[in-house]
Protein backbone atom coordinates (compact mmCIF):
# COMPACT_ATOMS: atom_id res chain seq x y z
CA UNK A 1 0.00 0.00 0.00
CA UNK A 2 1.45 3.50 -0.79
CA UNK A 3 2.46 5.87 1.74
CA UNK A 4 1.59 9.08 0.10
CA UNK A 5 -1.51 10.71 1.33
CA UNK A 6 -2.41 12.17 -1.76
CA UNK A 7 -3.38 8.87 -3.15
CA UNK A 8 -5.33 7.95 -0.38
CA UNK A 9 -9.38 8.82 0.42
CA UNK A 10 -9.52 10.76 3.77
CA UNK A 11 -11.45 8.81 6.41
CA UNK A 12 -13.15 12.25 7.23
CA UNK A 13 -14.22 13.49 3.93
CA UNK A 14 -17.66 12.35 2.74
CA UNK A 15 -18.83 10.33 -0.09
CA UNK A 16 -21.26 12.52 -0.76
CA UNK A 17 -18.87 15.39 -1.90
CA UNK A 18 -17.47 13.12 -4.74
CA UNK A 19 -21.08 13.25 -6.63
CA UNK A 20 -21.65 15.20 -9.61
CA UNK A 21 -23.60 18.16 -7.69
CA UNK A 22 -23.41 21.60 -8.20
CA UNK A 23 -22.35 23.67 -5.56
CA UNK A 24 -23.55 27.31 -4.96
CA UNK A 25 -21.81 30.26 -6.52
CA UNK A 26 -18.63 31.87 -4.36
CA UNK A 27 -16.24 33.87 -5.18
CA UNK A 28 -12.75 33.81 -5.14
CA UNK A 29 -10.70 30.15 -4.85
CA UNK A 30 -8.55 28.28 -7.89
CA UNK A 31 -9.77 26.29 -10.81
CA UNK A 32 -8.61 23.57 -12.56
CA UNK A 33 -9.41 20.43 -15.26
CA UNK A 34 -10.96 17.72 -14.24
CA UNK A 35 -8.40 15.89 -15.42
CA UNK A 36 -5.79 17.70 -13.29
CA UNK A 37 -2.97 18.15 -15.88
CA UNK A 38 -1.12 20.79 -16.23
CA UNK A 39 -0.56 24.19 -13.92
CA UNK A 40 -3.55 25.76 -12.76
CA UNK A 41 -3.88 29.10 -13.75
CA UNK A 42 -5.27 31.95 -11.17
CA UNK A 43 -8.68 33.05 -10.61
CA UNK A 44 -8.71 36.36 -13.48
CA UNK A 45 -6.58 33.89 -15.72
CA UNK A 46 -9.44 31.52 -15.79
CA UNK A 47 -12.63 34.21 -16.28
CA UNK A 48 -10.82 35.54 -18.99
CA UNK A 49 -10.18 32.32 -21.26
CA UNK A 50 -13.53 31.34 -20.25
CA UNK A 51 -14.62 34.72 -21.64
CA UNK A 52 -12.88 34.56 -24.39
CA UNK A 53 -14.18 31.19 -25.69
CA UNK A 54 -17.60 33.04 -25.35
CA UNK A 55 -17.04 35.66 -27.52
CA UNK A 56 -15.25 33.94 -29.64
CA UNK A 57 -18.73 32.26 -30.78
CA UNK A 58 -17.38 28.67 -29.26
CA UNK A 59 -20.17 27.07 -27.70
CA UNK A 60 -19.41 26.22 -24.15
CA UNK A 61 -19.65 22.29 -23.16
CA UNK A 62 -21.19 21.11 -20.25
CA UNK A 63 -18.64 20.29 -17.35
CA UNK A 64 -17.88 16.65 -16.61
CA UNK A 65 -18.94 15.01 -13.59
CA UNK A 66 -16.20 15.22 -10.89
CA UNK A 67 -14.22 11.94 -10.51
CA UNK A 68 -12.15 10.53 -7.50
CA UNK A 69 -9.38 10.15 -10.10
CA UNK A 70 -9.69 14.00 -10.85
CA UNK A 71 -9.82 14.93 -7.30
CA UNK A 72 -6.87 12.78 -6.82
CA UNK A 73 -4.78 14.89 -9.44
CA UNK A 74 -5.45 17.75 -8.26
CA UNK A 75 -4.28 17.29 -4.36
CA UNK A 76 -0.95 15.92 -6.16
CA UNK A 77 -0.94 19.61 -7.58
CA UNK A 78 -1.67 20.78 -4.24
CA UNK A 79 1.06 19.27 -2.83
CA UNK A 80 3.51 20.01 -5.36
CA UNK A 81 2.92 23.75 -4.32
CA UNK A 82 3.42 23.49 -0.96
CA UNK A 83 6.61 21.35 -1.08
CA UNK A 84 8.05 24.32 -3.58
CA UNK A 85 6.91 26.27 -0.60
CA UNK A 86 8.36 23.98 1.99
CA UNK A 87 4.93 24.26 3.54
CA UNK A 88 4.11 21.20 5.17
CA UNK A 89 1.90 19.03 3.73
CA UNK A 90 -1.65 17.94 5.25
CA UNK A 91 -3.48 15.46 3.52
CA UNK A 92 -6.99 16.06 4.58
CA UNK A 93 -6.83 20.35 3.88
CA UNK A 94 -5.27 19.35 0.67
CA UNK A 95 -8.37 16.77 -0.54
CA UNK A 96 -10.87 19.38 0.72
CA UNK A 97 -9.19 22.34 -1.21
CA UNK A 98 -8.71 20.15 -4.25
CA UNK A 99 -12.59 19.16 -3.69
CA UNK A 100 -13.66 22.87 -3.58
CA UNK A 101 -11.50 24.23 -6.28
CA UNK A 102 -12.74 21.68 -8.65
CA UNK A 103 -16.13 22.46 -7.94
CA UNK A 104 -15.79 25.72 -8.60
CA UNK A 105 -14.22 25.60 -11.79
CA UNK A 106 -17.54 23.07 -12.77
CA UNK A 107 -19.27 25.68 -11.34
CA UNK A 108 -17.83 28.39 -13.81
CA UNK A 109 -18.30 26.22 -16.59
CA UNK A 110 -21.96 25.54 -15.86
CA UNK A 111 -22.55 28.95 -15.73
CA UNK A 112 -20.41 29.55 -19.01
CA UNK A 113 -23.16 26.90 -20.56
CA UNK A 114 -26.17 28.01 -19.32
CA UNK A 115 -25.38 31.61 -20.24
CA UNK A 116 -25.89 32.99 -16.82
CA UNK A 117 -22.45 34.37 -16.52
CA UNK A 118 -23.15 37.21 -19.42
CA UNK A 119 -26.17 38.09 -17.50
CA UNK A 120 -26.62 41.14 -15.10
CA UNK A 121 -28.57 41.29 -12.19
CA UNK A 122 -32.02 42.80 -14.13
CA UNK A 123 -31.52 39.88 -16.61
CA UNK A 124 -31.83 37.16 -13.99
CA UNK A 125 -34.55 39.02 -12.16
CA UNK A 126 -36.85 38.79 -15.26
CA UNK A 127 -35.69 35.56 -15.81
CA UNK A 128 -37.07 34.39 -12.72
CA UNK A 129 -40.15 36.34 -12.84
CA UNK A 130 -42.11 34.09 -14.42
CA UNK A 131 -41.52 30.95 -12.25
CA UNK A 132 -41.73 32.79 -9.05
CA UNK A 133 -45.42 34.68 -10.52
CA UNK A 134 -46.07 30.78 -11.13
CA UNK A 135 -45.36 29.66 -7.94
CA UNK A 136 -47.09 32.37 -6.45
CA UNK A 137 -50.37 32.01 -8.15
CA UNK A 138 -49.94 27.53 -7.73
CA UNK A 139 -49.76 28.59 -3.73
CA UNK A 140 -52.80 31.28 -4.08
CA UNK A 141 -55.04 28.59 -5.63
CA UNK A 142 -53.62 25.71 -3.21
CA UNK A 143 -54.72 28.07 -0.45
CA UNK A 144 -58.42 29.19 -1.58
CA UNK A 145 -58.69 25.48 -2.36
CA UNK A 146 -57.87 24.53 0.70
CA UNK A 147 -60.35 27.37 2.28
CA UNK A 148 -63.32 26.25 0.35
CA UNK A 149 -62.70 22.42 1.37
CA UNK A 150 -62.99 23.46 4.92
CA UNK A 151 -65.67 25.61 4.25
CA UNK A 152 -67.76 22.92 2.36
CA UNK A 153 -66.46 19.88 5.42
CA UNK A 154 -68.12 22.70 7.99
CA UNK A 155 -71.09 23.63 5.88
CA UNK A 156 -71.41 19.69 5.54
CA UNK A 157 -70.68 19.01 9.29
CA UNK A 158 -73.63 21.50 10.31
CA UNK A 159 -76.09 19.72 7.65
CA UNK A 160 -75.33 16.42 9.02
CA UNK A 161 -75.60 17.45 12.58
CA UNK A 162 -78.93 19.64 11.69
CA UNK A 163 -79.86 16.42 10.47
CA UNK A 164 -79.66 14.06 13.31
CA UNK A 165 -80.85 16.69 15.97
CA UNK A 166 -84.36 16.96 13.72
CA UNK A 167 -84.57 12.67 13.77
CA UNK A 168 -83.19 12.67 17.58
CA UNK A 169 -86.46 15.51 17.83
CA UNK A 170 -88.48 13.22 15.86
CA UNK A 171 -87.91 9.90 17.26
CA UNK A 172 -88.66 11.91 20.74
CA UNK A 173 -92.06 12.81 19.53
CA UNK A 174 -93.15 9.26 18.09
CA UNK A 175 -91.71 7.83 21.41
CA UNK A 176 -94.28 10.34 23.62
CA UNK A 177 -97.30 8.99 21.30
CA UNK A 178 -96.41 5.69 21.57
CA UNK A 179 -96.35 5.99 25.50
CA UNK A 180 -99.58 8.24 25.64
CA UNK A 181 -101.57 5.58 23.72
CA UNK A 182 -100.60 2.65 26.50
CA UNK A 183 -101.32 5.58 28.94
CA UNK A 184 -105.01 5.88 27.66
CA UNK A 185 -105.57 2.27 27.09
CA UNK A 186 -104.45 1.88 31.03
CA UNK A 187 -107.14 4.24 32.27
CA UNK A 188 -105.25 7.50 32.06
CA UNK A 189 -108.63 9.33 30.85
CA UNK A 190 -110.53 8.06 33.83
CA UNK A 191 -107.03 9.33 36.13
CA UNK A 192 -107.53 11.87 38.52
CA UNK A 193 -105.13 14.99 39.96
CA UNK A 194 -102.29 13.48 42.14
CA UNK A 195 -103.29 9.93 40.75
CA UNK A 196 -99.52 7.82 39.76
CA UNK A 197 -101.20 7.66 36.21
CA UNK A 198 -101.22 11.03 36.34
CA UNK A 199 -98.10 12.15 37.65
CA UNK A 200 -96.07 9.98 35.26
CA UNK A 201 -98.20 11.25 32.45
CA UNK A 202 -97.82 14.57 33.30
CA UNK A 203 -93.73 14.18 34.14
CA UNK A 204 -92.92 12.80 30.80
CA UNK A 205 -94.88 15.39 28.97
CA UNK A 206 -93.16 18.22 30.87
CA UNK A 207 -90.08 16.40 29.91
CA UNK A 208 -90.75 16.23 26.31
CA UNK A 209 -92.05 19.86 25.75
CA UNK A 210 -88.37 21.03 26.76
CA UNK A 211 -87.03 18.75 24.20
CA UNK A 212 -88.76 19.41 21.12
CA UNK A 213 -88.73 22.79 18.69
CA UNK A 214 -91.64 25.18 18.11
CA UNK A 215 -93.68 22.81 15.63
CA UNK A 216 -93.48 19.74 17.04
CA UNK A 217 -94.02 21.50 20.88
CA UNK A 218 -97.40 22.39 19.47
CA UNK A 219 -98.28 19.14 18.21
CA UNK A 220 -98.19 18.11 20.97
CA UNK A 221 -100.33 20.57 22.57
CA UNK A 222 -102.60 19.78 20.06
CA UNK A 223 -102.69 15.93 21.02
CA UNK A 224 -103.41 17.09 24.52
CA UNK A 225 -106.21 19.36 23.91
CA UNK A 226 -107.92 16.98 21.33
CA UNK A 227 -107.40 13.62 23.87
CA UNK A 228 -109.84 15.05 26.65
CA UNK A 229 -108.13 14.89 29.27
CA UNK A 230 -110.90 16.54 31.69
CA UNK A 231 -109.98 16.52 35.59
CA UNK A 232 -112.94 16.71 37.61
CA UNK A 233 -113.02 19.55 39.70
CA UNK A 234 -114.82 18.50 42.89
CA UNK A 235 -111.92 18.92 45.33
CA UNK A 236 -112.17 21.36 48.21
CA UNK A 237 -108.44 23.71 46.71
CA UNK A 238 -110.02 23.60 43.28
CA UNK A 239 -113.54 24.65 44.18
CA UNK A 240 -112.15 27.76 45.96
CA UNK A 241 -109.69 28.70 43.49
CA UNK A 242 -112.45 28.34 40.83
CA UNK A 243 -114.65 30.99 43.00
CA UNK A 244 -111.55 33.16 42.96
CA UNK A 245 -110.97 33.41 39.53
CA UNK A 246 -114.88 33.79 38.74
CA UNK A 247 -116.57 34.72 41.91
CA UNK A 248 -119.70 35.95 40.39
CA UNK A 249 -119.80 32.63 38.18
CA UNK A 250 -120.07 34.76 35.03
CA UNK A 251 -118.37 32.23 33.00
CA UNK A 252 -121.05 29.57 34.19
CA UNK A 253 -118.14 27.09 35.11
CA UNK A 254 -118.98 23.24 34.83
CA UNK A 255 -118.72 21.05 37.84
CA UNK A 256 -116.10 18.68 35.74
CA UNK A 257 -113.97 21.47 34.55
CA UNK A 258 -111.36 20.86 31.74
CA UNK A 259 -107.78 21.74 33.79
CA UNK A 260 -105.39 19.01 31.60
CA UNK A 261 -102.88 16.94 31.99
CA UNK A 262 -101.07 19.93 32.85
CA UNK A 263 -102.56 21.38 35.65
CA UNK A 264 -99.98 22.29 38.84
CA UNK A 265 -97.42 21.21 36.21
CA UNK A 266 -93.84 21.58 38.54
CA UNK A 267 -92.12 23.16 35.70
CA UNK A 268 -89.49 25.30 37.74
CA UNK A 269 -86.40 27.09 35.40
CA UNK A 270 -87.89 24.81 32.48
CA UNK A 271 -85.81 25.73 29.50
CA UNK A 272 -89.00 26.57 26.96
CA UNK A 273 -87.27 29.83 24.77
CA UNK A 274 -88.36 30.24 21.73
CA UNK A 275 -91.12 27.92 22.27
CA UNK A 276 -94.83 27.55 20.70
CA UNK A 277 -97.17 27.11 23.45
CA UNK A 278 -100.10 28.48 21.91
CA UNK A 279 -103.77 27.19 23.49
CA UNK A 280 -102.10 25.44 25.84
CA UNK A 281 -104.05 24.67 29.65
CA UNK A 282 -101.45 25.47 32.26
CA UNK A 283 -103.64 26.41 35.14
CA UNK A 284 -101.52 26.97 38.48
CA UNK A 285 -98.58 25.42 36.86
CA UNK A 286 -95.90 26.02 38.96
CA UNK A 287 -92.77 28.08 36.33
CA UNK A 288 -90.67 30.11 38.74
CA UNK A 289 -87.82 30.79 37.00
CA UNK A 290 -88.55 29.53 33.59
CA UNK A 291 -87.02 30.44 30.31
CA UNK A 292 -90.35 31.45 27.84
CA UNK A 293 -88.51 34.14 25.98
CA UNK A 294 -86.84 34.86 23.04
CA UNK A 295 -83.66 33.09 21.83
CA UNK A 296 -81.39 34.87 21.81
CA UNK A 297 -81.83 36.95 24.61
CA UNK A 298 -81.27 40.24 22.85
CA UNK A 299 -83.77 40.31 19.93
CA UNK A 300 -87.61 40.91 19.14
CA UNK A 301 -88.06 38.99 15.88
CA UNK A 302 -91.15 36.90 16.26
CA UNK A 303 -89.74 33.72 15.10
CA UNK A 304 -86.97 33.56 17.84
CA UNK A 305 -89.44 34.77 20.44
CA UNK A 306 -92.09 32.31 22.31
CA UNK A 307 -96.04 31.85 20.89
CA UNK A 308 -97.79 32.03 24.08
CA UNK A 309 -101.18 33.62 22.90
CA UNK A 310 -104.44 31.77 23.73
CA UNK A 311 -102.66 30.12 26.41
CA UNK A 312 -103.94 29.59 30.11
CA UNK A 313 -101.94 30.95 32.52
CA UNK A 314 -104.94 31.44 35.72
CA UNK A 315 -103.47 30.87 38.82
CA UNK A 316 -99.83 29.61 37.25
CA UNK A 317 -97.06 30.87 39.15
CA UNK A 318 -94.30 32.55 36.84
CA UNK A 319 -92.09 34.34 39.82
CA UNK A 320 -88.57 35.51 37.85
CA UNK A 321 -89.77 33.78 34.88
CA UNK A 322 -88.66 35.36 31.63
CA UNK A 323 -91.00 36.37 29.50
CA UNK A 324 -89.06 38.92 27.07
CA UNK A 325 -90.46 39.28 23.88
CA UNK A 326 -93.24 37.03 24.30
CA UNK A 327 -96.51 37.05 22.22
CA UNK A 328 -99.51 36.74 25.15
CA UNK A 329 -101.90 38.32 22.80
CA UNK A 330 -105.19 36.66 24.25
CA UNK A 331 -103.87 34.84 27.18
CA UNK A 332 -105.31 34.32 30.45
CA UNK A 333 -103.29 35.36 33.24
CA UNK A 334 -105.84 36.13 35.85
CA UNK A 335 -104.38 35.91 39.17
CA UNK A 336 -100.70 34.61 37.98
CA UNK A 337 -98.03 35.69 40.37
CA UNK A 338 -96.04 37.46 37.89
CA UNK A 339 -93.01 38.75 40.79
CA UNK A 340 -90.10 39.76 39.34
CA UNK A 341 -90.87 38.50 35.98
CA UNK A 342 -89.39 39.42 33.08
CA UNK A 343 -92.05 40.80 30.64
CA UNK A 344 -89.87 43.50 28.45
CA UNK A 345 -91.49 43.55 24.68
CA UNK A 346 -94.15 40.78 25.97
CA UNK A 347 -97.74 41.51 24.09
CA UNK A 348 -100.52 41.21 25.51
CA UNK A 349 -102.83 42.90 23.01
CA UNK A 350 -106.69 41.36 24.24
CA UNK A 351 -105.09 39.40 27.68
CA UNK A 352 -106.56 38.74 31.27
CA UNK A 353 -104.64 39.86 33.93
CA UNK A 354 -107.71 40.56 36.46
CA UNK A 355 -105.83 40.08 40.00
CA UNK A 356 -102.65 39.36 38.19
CA UNK A 357 -99.40 40.61 40.86
CA UNK A 358 -97.20 42.41 39.74
CA UNK A 359 -94.67 43.29 42.40
CA UNK A 360 -91.05 44.88 40.81
CA UNK A 361 -92.08 43.22 37.67
CA UNK A 362 -90.07 44.55 34.33
CA UNK A 363 -93.29 45.43 31.92
CA UNK A 364 -90.68 48.14 30.11
CA UNK A 365 -91.67 48.07 25.94
CA UNK A 366 -94.61 45.65 26.71
CA UNK A 367 -97.32 46.24 24.77
CA UNK A 368 -100.80 46.62 26.54
CA UNK A 369 -103.30 46.88 24.05
CA UNK A 370 -106.80 46.51 25.21
CA UNK A 371 -105.41 44.57 28.28
CA UNK A 372 -107.63 44.01 31.43
CA UNK A 373 -105.56 44.84 34.50
CA UNK A 374 -108.53 45.54 36.48
CA UNK A 375 -107.77 44.51 40.43
CA UNK A 376 -104.00 43.63 39.63
CA UNK A 377 -101.74 43.59 42.83
CA UNK A 378 -98.94 45.29 43.22
CA UNK A 379 -98.86 47.69 40.20
CA UNK A 380 -97.03 50.98 40.04
CA UNK A 381 -97.02 54.19 38.36
CA UNK A 382 -93.38 53.92 37.87
CA UNK A 383 -93.72 50.46 36.31
CA UNK A 384 -96.24 52.26 33.52
CA UNK A 385 -94.31 55.71 32.89
CA UNK A 386 -90.61 57.04 32.31
CA UNK A 387 -88.02 55.92 30.14
CA UNK A 388 -88.90 52.31 27.56
CA UNK A 389 -92.31 52.87 29.43
CA UNK A 390 -95.00 49.89 28.19
CA UNK A 391 -97.18 51.00 25.50
CA UNK A 392 -100.78 51.31 26.70
CA UNK A 393 -104.11 51.72 24.55
CA UNK A 394 -107.62 50.86 26.29
CA UNK A 395 -106.34 49.69 28.88
CA UNK A 396 -108.32 48.74 32.10
CA UNK A 397 -106.19 50.05 35.37
CA UNK A 398 -106.86 49.15 38.90
CA UNK A 399 -108.94 51.41 40.67
CA UNK A 400 -105.85 52.54 42.59
CA UNK A 401 -103.94 53.55 39.36
CA UNK A 402 -105.25 57.26 38.81
CA UNK A 403 -103.87 60.07 36.67
CA UNK A 404 -102.66 58.00 33.55
CA UNK A 405 -104.23 58.32 29.99
CA UNK A 406 -105.12 54.66 29.28
CA UNK A 407 -105.11 55.31 25.71
CA UNK A 408 -101.76 57.32 25.75
CA UNK A 409 -99.47 55.18 23.13
CA UNK A 410 -102.63 54.04 20.59
CA UNK A 411 -100.53 56.06 17.60
CA UNK A 412 -97.22 54.02 18.44
CA UNK A 413 -98.86 50.56 18.56
CA UNK A 414 -99.36 50.39 15.46
CA UNK A 415 -95.48 50.91 14.45
CA UNK A 416 -94.33 48.50 16.70
CA UNK A 417 -96.63 45.40 15.13
CA UNK A 418 -95.19 46.66 12.24
CA UNK A 419 -91.30 46.40 12.95
CA UNK A 420 -92.58 43.02 14.84
CA UNK A 421 -94.55 41.19 12.60
CA UNK A 422 -94.10 42.43 9.32
CA UNK A 423 -94.98 39.72 7.94
CA UNK A 424 -98.79 39.72 9.48
CA UNK A 425 -98.65 43.71 9.14
CA UNK A 426 -97.05 44.24 5.60
CA UNK A 427 -97.66 48.58 6.10
CA UNK A 428 -98.77 50.82 8.78
CA UNK A 429 -102.44 51.11 7.53
CA UNK A 430 -102.24 47.37 7.89
CA UNK A 431 -101.44 47.40 11.61
CA UNK A 432 -103.09 50.46 12.30
CA UNK A 433 -106.62 48.83 11.34
CA UNK A 434 -106.22 45.82 13.76
CA UNK A 435 -105.15 48.71 16.35
CA UNK A 436 -108.20 50.85 15.99
CA UNK A 437 -110.17 47.42 16.36
CA UNK A 438 -108.61 46.82 19.18
CA UNK A 439 -109.41 50.32 20.49
CA UNK A 440 -113.01 50.09 20.06
CA UNK A 441 -113.93 47.26 22.35
CA UNK A 442 -115.39 47.30 25.40
CA UNK A 443 -114.58 45.16 28.86
CA UNK A 444 -117.38 43.33 30.50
Amino acid sequence: MSNDPSQQTPPNVPGSLLDGSVPPATTGGVSASPDGGGQIPPPDASASVATKGVSGGAKPELPPPLTEQAVKAKVQQIRMQRLRKAEKPTPEEDWERAIYELQLTRWQKFCQWTGLGEKNGWDVAQLLTVPIMLALVTAGLGEYAKSREQQQQKADKEKAQTLADDKAKQDTLVKYLDQMAGSFKDGLLKAKYGDDKFIVAQSRTVLVLQSLDRKRQQLVIQFLNASDLKQVGDDEDTKKFLEKLDPSNRHKLPKNVRLGLLYQAQMVKANLANSDLSGATLIRANLEGANLGCNPLDTKELEHCSDLSWIDFRGAKLIRANLNGADLSRADLSRADLQNANLNGADFSGANLQGAWFDRANLRNAILLRTDLASAKELTLKQLTGKDAPLLCNVRFPDYITGIDSYRDCDRIAQEFVKLDPKTFPDLQSAQNDVNEWRQWKFD
